[in-house]
């Protein structure tokens, strides 16, 4: 079939009102324009099953026909196709097997949009695809595609599904889909939306918009892998939104930096490269629970309700800010996770430390020899074998001091003198470890220091005996 041949079989005259292609190929040399007066009237529905569309472009422009559906069933476009300012009942690609270099649908009013795959093919789809700035009334479904290559653009987008009909049925879904070098900008969704396992994949010149300054009812991001990119910018959740089992710790940079979350946000058992919120506002309750990520940032956010942090693992925790250690610090002493929240206050410390000058020098010693003796009093095993080598230290300039007059040989007897000296100095007590001690005035120095360090590790191990108090 040639392309004159194509539009007459578009409007030519007909006792039925649908159409039905089938097993066709149809070369469009010129390119061909079809547009309002090309179709007949009498048409509701136009079917394409099988056919294989080739040669240069088409191009289906400022068709006004509400009633009418359009059907592309299994079919191979070899050339560009162009779809702008439609209004239809609806439009719907099915098992795309192939596409030239450009398919795009912008512009357009309708009731369904379908771009949708097979449920276990794989048609792998090379190209570019745009679809945007439509307004879709009933059903969006762009499920088990297989976008390896090209760009894939669904950009300024209004979808006003309806309420869902029953608990597994969403009327919006991205499912089991792969989507390469995907831009997902400012698209508005008015109801449910479903991106179960999603994938999305980008090249050295893909685009790293993602999902910026979109806005979402419910929103239900389970298992998807986002790639290397999960951004979203200033976006805006009016319901619940899930982001559950999210799975990429290599690779995935996630963003959701100016966003507002009205209701509750789920985070739990996702595991991203990086974290980075920055002055967004959770409504509701948010949840971060058993979440690993490389590393985080959190600056400048509202949590108006609680915030669940529990089990949350940072591999570089040494490398976060102490905002961000303080914003999860306060949030798990706020649920009265105990364990964690000694955990994330140790690590505030040391990333206070590392902001003090060289001039605050009394402050960083404190610091430091609190991490050293018992990481901020995590580690009672530590502190005891601090206390007891510190001592040792402190002992033996003691020890020398008060017999340095006296020719010391190692015998029983010796080493029997100096390890009960030694026990006796552990005492945080006055009283010297020896009969005659402390008569020389220097011996005092020792003395006192070491008494001071043994009570200060002794205090140590108790606050780490007492880490899980409540």
């Amino acid at each position: 079939m040639d392309d004159f041949e194509f539009s007459q079989r578009l409007s030519r005259e007909s006792e039925f009102n649908f159409l039905k292609v089938e097993n066709e190929i149809i070369n469009i040399d010129r390119g061909i324009f079809i547009s309002n007066s090309s179709i007949n009237d009498k048409f509701q529905v136009i079917q394409f099953i099988n056919c294989e569309f080739s040669g240069s472009e088409v191009l289906f422009e400022d068709i006004n026909k509400p009633n009418l559906n359009i059907f592309f069933r299994d079919c191979r476009f070899k050339c560009n196709l162009y779809v702008t300012r439609l209004v239809l009942k609806g439009l719907k690609f099915i098992g795309v097997k192939e596409i030239g270099q450009t398919l795009e649908v912008r512009n357009c009013k309708f009731g369904d949009f379908y771009f949708k795959g097979y449920k276990g093919t794989k048609l792998e789809l090379d190209g570019s695809i745009d679809i945007s700035y439509n307004k879709i009334s009933q059903m969006l479904n762009l499920e088990n595609i297989q976008h390896i290559a090209g760009n894939f653009s669904f950009e300024g987008n209004n979808i006003n599904t309806p309420e869902r009909p029953s608990e597994f049925e969403f009327l919006a879904s991205f499912s089991n889909s792969i989507f390469h070098n995907a831009s997902f900008l400012h698209n508005t969704f008015n109801n449910e939306v479903k991106f179960y396992r999603m994938q999305l994949t980008y090249d050295s010149h893909g685009s790293a918009r993602s999902f910026n300054d979109c806005k979402f009812e419910s929103a239900y991001f389970n298992e998807v892998n986002f790639g290397e990119r999960c951004f979203f910018n200033g976006s805006m959740f009016k319901n619940s939104v899930l982001f559950v089992h999210c799975k990429n710790l290599e690779n995935t940079k996630a963003d959701f930096s100016g966003c507002i979350f009205y209701k509750d946000a789920f985070f739990n058992y996702s595991e991203f490269n990086s974290l980075t919120i920055k002055n967004s506002q959770f409504m509701g309750i948010t949840s971060f629970e058993n979440t690993k990520f490389q590393e985080i940032e959190f600056e400048r956010n509202i949590f108006e309700k609680a915030a669940h942090f529990d089990g949350i693992e940072v591999d570089n925790l040494e490398n976060c800010n102490r905002k961000t250690l303080r914003t999860i610090k306060q949030e798990l002493q706020r649920t009265e996770n105990r364990i964690d929240y000694n955990i994330f206050k140790a690590a505030e410390l040391n990333a206070y430390k590392k902001e003090l000058s060289p001039d605050r020098w009394k402050e960083i010693f404190i610091l430091w020899i609190n991490n050293i003796s018992s990481k901020h009093g995590l580690d009672w095993l530590r502190s005891s074998i601090f206390t007891l080598i510190i001592a040792l230290l402190f002992y033996v300039f003691y020890f020398l001091t008060e017999n340095y007059s006296l020719d010391f040989s190692v015998t029983n007897e010796s080493l029997n003198h100096f390890i009960k000296g030694y026990f006796k100095f552990l005492l945080p007590t006055y009283k010297p470890p020896f009969q005659n001690g402390l008569s020389l005035w220097f011996q005092y120095l020792p003395f006192i220091l070491g008494k001071i360090f043994i009570a200060y590790g002794i205090y140590q191990t108790i606050q780490a005996f007492r880490k899980f108090r409540l």
